[in-house]
């Protein structure tokens, strides 16, 4: 810092901050730690960024049948699988104005805006199977066909729910994670193959009725998982046959050469639409 004024800066002090994410339901988190400094009670601008996965089931071992209760009332589960919207949501379109000059040269000349292109802060608002499709797409082709083809399966996915939350494969995936975050708030830092190996020798260490809690909360989250799979499984049912009715009311095309021919885009068959071939069905 360049102190012009000889003033003394204040010591740079680290906050530890978790951030959410949209869906509550993942076993990780992602931790950044802010170096901030101030001048004159001003704080500058955020300097570092470190991130580092997580464990956080492991701080919900408390109260247990209270959580297992409140995470099966409906309204929880629709926070855990919320609705998919018919537009990707995006993080900021100022800042994409003001990043792309294309905005600008369509805007002064009275033209359609350019498509957006997504990035990772818009992605981090997804669904986590959305985030995941785009982030392939774009590996295979480039971030605006990537882009284009999102919109495309937004569109064709409107309210349908989020997939089943993902879990720990096994109970040591839990003591896993519990033992990597002490070791990364410790030593500052986790090695993944020489850590990992005293980690493995640990747990077979451990006495049966050590690891019992960790067994206890692998067979409360697969008992959970299996709920919500048949709560999924009812609400992907019933949003494909909406599809279907929808579709029948307005009387769309389903000839793939004739939608071609006429500009349209193909309609979605994934395992979750189904084939065109039922809209019609009896």
């Amino acid at each position: 810092i360049n102190n012009t004024n000889n003033q003394q800066p204040s010591s740079i002090n680290p906050r530890l901050i978790i951030i959410k994410y949209p869906t509550s339901h993942r076993t990780a988190a992602s931790i950044s730690i802010h170096f901030e400094t101030s001048m004159n009670g001003q704080p500058s601008p955020k300097r570092q960024r470190i991130d580092e996965v997580v464990d956080v089931t492991s701080s919900s071992t408390k109260n247990n049948d209270n959580d297992s209760a409140v995470s099966n009332s409906p309204s929880s589960k629709e926070e855990l699988m919320p609705p998919c919207p018919k537009v990707p949501p995006v993080a900021s379109t100022e800042r994409k104005v003001k990043r792309d000059g294309g905005w600008r040269w369509a805007s002064q000349h009275g033209m359609d805006p350019p498509s957006v292109v997504y990035g990772p802060k818009d992605t981090a608002l997804w669904p986590e199977e959305a985030a995941e499709l785009f982030r392939a797409t774009k590996i295979n082709r480039d971030p605006k066909y990537a882009s284009r083809y999102m919109r495309w399966w937004f569109e064709n996915h409107e309210g349908k729910p989020a997939r089943v939350p993902k879990i720990p494969k096994s109970a040591y995936t839990l003591y896993y994670t519990e033992q990597k975050h002490s070791i990364f708030l410790s030593a500052g830092k986790f090695h993944q193959k020489k850590d990992g190996k005293k980690i493995g020798a640990a747990w077979k260490l451990l006495a049966e009725e050590d690891k019992q809690p960790y067994i206890d909360k692998f067979a409360s989250l697969k008992a959970q998982r299996e709920e919500h799979e048949e709560w999924w499984d009812e609400k992907i049912a019933k949003w494909r046959e909406n599809r279907r009715e929808r579709l029948r009311s307005e009387g769309v095309e389903l000839d793939l050469q004739k939608r071609r021919n006429a500009g349209l885009e193909p309609l979605c068959e994934c395992s979750k639409c189904g084939p065109i071939s039922d809209i019609y069905a009896n």
